[in-house]
């Protein structure tokens, strides 16, 4: 079943959708966290395309252009929060 744009993402292991939607609190501690840049690269990366075109998209939505290195590190550090937050609800 594909992801429907502007609905909660629970992303977990290889951005990968989970089957199972997150508690209302743990999204809304997320959003807080996340940037807009953030969410959209996490969305956009569910969607298991190539770098190249997930860069693409991002840049497309945002209004400007995100570099390999930029999409990375935002890639990267969005994941940490998603997995902390996952974390903190699990405990």
């Amino acid at each position: 079943m594909p992801a429907r744009l502007g609905g909660p993402l629970n992303l977990c292991g290889r951005g990968r959708l989970a089957a199972r939607r997150l508690p209302r609190y743990h999204l809304r501690v997320m959003a807080e966290q996340l940037t807009d840049l953030q969410k959209i690269i996490l969305e956009i990366h569910a969607r298991d395309l190539t770098v190249r075109d997930s860069i693409r998209q991002v840049s497309a939505r945002v209004g400007f252009f995100v570099g390999q290195q930029r999409y990375q590190d935002e890639l990267a550090k969005a994941q940490e929060i998603v997995e902390a937050d996952a974390e903190q609800a699990n405990a």
